[in-house]
C-alpha cells in the first residue's frame, strides 16, 4: 500500500491459502490539451524494486466513470473499472488493453522504464480529457493462479524526489520534436485482501521535455 509519504505501489498477484493478494496501481492524467492523437505515447515509470523476480505488467484502460481522476481519489468501487471486466475471467479479449505486457526480466529495480502505448491509448488520450489508467500484474491479466509471490514495487506521485514519479509524454502529431509530459494524479493503486483498499488523488502541473 502506499502512503501520502511516498510509498511505492506493490503491483502483485499472490495465494495465501485460500485467499488471493491483488494489487493494481491506479493513474489519471489531465489530457484535456491534447486534440489529436500522439504519433508516440510512454507511461514512464521508476521501478522500486522487484521481488522473486518481479511481475511482468501491463497497462489498460480505466472506465471514464471511475470515481477517480486527476483532481479526484479513487475510491474502492473503482478496483474493478475495466469496460468488459468479468471476475473469474481473463482481461485478455475482454477489457480495453493500452500496452503490450512488460517482462518482468526487463525491468531493473532503481531505473526507469518506457512503456510504449498504443494506438487505442493514444486515440483515447485526444478524445478524453481524464485519461485514467491501470498498472496490472501479468497473473492478474489472464486470470491465473499465481505459483509464488513476485512483487513489482513502482515508485509513486508521492515520492518526495519528482524524478521518480510516474509520467505522461507524448510525441504530439504534428511535432517529433517536443514530447509533452504531465505527471498525473495521486493514483496510488489499491491492495485487495479480499477486500482492502488504498487510494488517493491530485492534480499536477504539466510541462515539457524531449524524448
Amino acid at each position: 500500500a502506499a502512503s501520502d509519504t511516498g510509498d511505492p505501489i506493490t503491483v502483485r498477484v499472490a495465494k495465501n491459502g485460500s485467499k488471493y493478494t491483488v494489487t493494481r496501481m491506479f493513474l489519471a492524467f489531465d489530457t484535456s490539451a491534447i486534440k489529436e492523437p500522439p504519433t508516440t505515447a510512454l507511461l514512464d515509470i521508476r521501478v522500486h524494486g522487484l521481488t522473486n523476480g518481479g511481475t511482468p505488467i501491463r497497462v489498460v484502460r480505466v472506465a471514464a466513470n471511475a470515481t477517480g481522476d486527476s483532481d479526484t481519489a479513487f475510491a474502492a468501487a473503482d478496483f474493478d473499472a475495466f469496460q468488459g471486466f468479468a471476475t473469474g475471467s481473463t482481461m485478455a479479449g475482454n477489457v480495453v488493453t493500452y500496452s503490450a505486457e512488460i517482462a518482468s526480466g526487463s525491468l531493473s529495480a532503481g531505473s526507469h522504464h518506457r512503456i510504449r502505448l498504443n494506438a487505442t491509448a493514444r486515440r483515447d488520450m485526444a478524445a478524453l480529457t481524464e485519461f485514467k489508467i491501470a498498472i496490472v500484474g501479468g497473473k492478474d491479466y489472464t486470470n491465473t493462479a499465481p505459483t509464488a509471490d513476485n512483487r513489482t514495487l513502482i515508485d509513486s506521485v508521492d515520492d518526495s524526489v519528482a524524478s521518480k514519479r510516474p509520467r505522461l509524454k507524448w510525441v504530439p502529431a504534428r511535432s517529433s520534436r517536443k514530447v509533452r509530459k504531465t505527471k498525473g494524479s495521486r493514483g496510488r493503486g489499491f491492495s485487495l485482501k479480499n477486500v482492502t483498499v488504498t487510494t488517493g488523488g491530485k492534480t499536477v502541473a504539466n510541462g515539457f521535455e524531449e524524448i
